[in-house]
């Protein structure tokens, strides 16, 4: 029995470009990206989400997710930490991200 690759959707390809954008500025700024399948199992899961390990940031993100969470991981990670973005790191990220970074911060700041 042969193994069917599915074959990905232009939408599908152009979030892997987004989300692989973001993780070149997450290790820019000198936080690794973990993209893993995370381990399931009776009783026990985790789930994608910040990670300090010797004193260096570290994200893990759950591979299986769809594309698009994983962006808002990644995203509310960066509005959390309060990461700094120059105009420049912000107008190369892909348009959904940076709509997504300006409605988080903007919500953030109304409820402060």
């Amino acid at each position: 029995m042969a193994l069917v690759k599915k074959t990905k959707s232009n939408q599908e390809k152009e979030d892997e470009k987004q989300v692989k954008l973001l993780v070149s500025l997450f290790q820019r700024k000198g936080i690794e990206v973990r993209r893993e399948k995370l381990a399931r199992g009776s009783g026990f899961r985790v789930k994608s989400g910040n990670c300090l390990f010797s004193g260096n940031d570290l994200l893990f993100l759950d591979r299986r997710l769809p594309l698009k969470q994983q962006l808002t991981v990644m995203v509310d990670w960066l509005v959390e930490k309060n990461v700094d973005l120059s105009d420049e790191e912000m107008e190369e990220l892909p348009k959904a991200a940076r709509s997504l970074i300006s409605r988080k911060v903007s919500g953030k700041l109304a409820n402060a």
